[in-house]
């Protein structure tokens, strides 16, 4: 919202709302004045309003439990009410706008939100992780697999980007960082493992299993 912008929402109506007045509480915070549609007034924030996080004092449960139609506070359209999450915040036990408009609204704003934990996790923007994608040629560097869950790989210690992984590679890298050895460990249990599992099905009898160091030595 641009700054020094004032809304008066008397005379709207939001939901069972209708606003009658601006009061000022002692915060400073401007809240409004509304009567709901059963008659009980309460003072309730903007914000509350203009977001459909209110949108009856809780009449509307006690008037209609079993209410089958809805009207989205998004598109307008009035819907079954089937057609609108389960929630638990609101007064009828469903979401204020209908599962059409709710993903559409989730959408929109994962781009931003995920910009924003780039910056704050790893100091680069979407457009820089995009672009190391493109430089990697849409490949995980590891596995040389297509990026279909990239993850940003970085250095635990000074937090620097090294690239972009896939889900897989990006978790099995992170177990070697905190146990290098298992590199070794996985060489040698790859080159010898099977023998290993035929010398125990040979001494079925109870002779002595031969002991495997799995530490590749080359």
């Amino acid at each position: 919202m641009v700054s020094g912008i004032k809304l008066d929402l008397t005379g709207k109506r939001f939901g069972r709302w209708l606003v009658l007045s601006k009061v000022l509480n002692k915060g400073g915070q401007s809240r409004w004045l509304c009567q709901c549609d059963c008659g009980t007034k309460r003072d309730l924030f903007g914000s509350y309003l203009s977001r459909g996080r209110s949108e009856s004092c809780g009449c509307i449960r006690r008037i209609d439990p079993n209410r089958s139609e809805k009207k989205c506070s998004r598109c307008q359209e009035t819907k079954p009410i089937a057609e609108f999450f389960r929630s638990k915040r609101r007064a009828d036990g469903r979401d204020v706008y209908c599962k059409r408009c709710k993903v559409e609204v989730n959408r929109s704003g994962q781009p931003a939100r995920y910009d924003w934990h780039l910056r704050k996790q790893f100091g680069i923007t979407l457009a820089d992780k995009d672009l190391i994608i493109t430089d990697q040629k849409g490949q995980c560097p590891l596995c040389r697999r297509g990026l279909s869950s990239p993850v940003v790989d970085h250095d635990h210690i000074t937090n620097e980007v090294r690239g972009v992984l896939c889900r897989n590679c990006n978790t099995w890298l992170g177990a070697i960082e905190a146990d290098p050895e298992r590199v070794d460990r996985t060489l040698k249990y790859l080159l010898t493992g099977a023998d290993h599992v035929r010398g125990i099905l040979s001494h079925k009898d109870g002779s002595d299993i031969p002991k495997v160091d799995w530490k590749l030595t080359l």
